[in-house]
């Protein structure tokens, strides 16, 4: 059980930690893309994705140079078993890496 729970932990936090901000980025997107469409001003429109683009970096990176190192001891602080938190620690450097996929996919989909 201890991968299951090493798997829970980190997919719970990338999705706390990182993707729910992601979501409020992309959300901003969902008002101020229809109305530069609306008003003709595409240019506005590739603007709005450039900046979602800059903003998910910045919410991105800094929370995940903080949660990568400390993961493993504030799991341990919390808490939980040693080995999931290693195990969670192990997902959680995999997980990270969808990221920057999953917003650019945002981006994408919001722009078009």
């Amino acid at each position: 059980y201890l991968y299951t729970d090493g798997y829970t932990l980190a997919w719970g936090t990338g999705n706390l930690a990182t993707m729910a901000l992601l979501q409020g980025v992309f959300n901003a997107c969902d008002t101020l893309s229809p109305q530069a469409f609306g008003s003709d001003q595409y240019r506005e429109m590739g603007l709005v994705a450039m900046r979602a683009g800059v903003a998910s970096l910045v919410v991105m990176v800094p929370i995940n140079m903080v949660l990568i190192p400390f993961l493993s001891q504030m799991y341990q602080i919390l808490g939980q078993d040693a080995q999931a938190a290693a195990y969670a620690c192990q997902f959680y450097a995999v997980y990270v890496w969808t990221f920057p996929f999953y917003a650019l996919y945002c981006i994408l989909w919001k722009f078009l």
